[in-house]
């Protein structure tokens, strides 16, 4: 019998339902822990990295702020593999870095499902010209900006996700981080899309 094994079909990711402070409410505390199951990586496409990357995503988490460089996560450790990624913990920098990969690539599987096709990211202009290259992967920065906001760079091709402290004069100050929103990601990664279908579409055509 030969020793080689089959691919699983999906790999499964937890992630929050919501976001962090849900866990607080007893009416969505139960329900606030998803699992999320991307398909496992085809033949054909680049074995996961540390990151974690893929043929689409390359998260990327530095704090420019304060300097730090956080550990990338490495979602194929045997550990990881056996529970469905790490836990949910707005202290781990590894967990939002699986959180934003997770939900990330479900949108764009959720997308290609409707396309019928593979997602494709907006190429980028090459400097003092009117050429433009290829983007390959998509950049993920978890915690990019020390403010409240969460945004899709065009110039980039980057997604770059802020955090900040709810009161520094409150006595129950706490840290709260874009990047373990599931409505955040999935709304920029879904401006990162739409801007790969058509330049234009990224462009406001109201005052909203």
């Amino acid at each position: 019998m030969s020793g080689q094994y089959t691919a699983p079909p999906v790999r499964r990711l937890r992630v929050y339902a919501f976001d962090p402070q849900a866990s607080t409410s007893a009416a969505t505390a139960g329900v606030n822990v998803a699992t999320i199951k991307i398909p496992w990586e085809q033949s054909w496409e680049e074995e996961i990295q540390p990151g974690p990357i893929n043929d689409y995503l390359e998260v990327i988490d530095i704090d420019p702020v304060s300097g730090q460089f956080y550990e990338p996560v490495d979602l194929n450790h045997p550990y990881l593999l056996a529970q469905d990624g790490l836990a949910p913990s707005e202290g781990d920098p590894r967990f939002h870095q699986q959180m934003v990969f997770a939900v990330a690539m479900k949108t764009i599987r959720t997308f290609e499902r409707a396309l019928g096709r593979r997602v494709f990211w907006a190429p980028r202009r090459v400097p003092n010209g009117r050429k433009y290259e290829p983007v390959y992967k998509l950049r993920i920065y978890p915690h990019a900006l020390r403010e409240p906001n969460a945004y899709y760079s065009r110039e980039k091709k980057a997604l770059l996700f802020g955090y900040f402290q709810t009161s520094a004069h409150s006595a129950g100050a706490k840290w709260v981080f874009t990047a373990l929103s599931h409505d955040i990601i999935v709304h920029e990664v879904t401006h990162a899309i739409l801007d790969g279908l058509h330049r234009r579409f990224a462009e406001p055509t109201s005052v909203d």
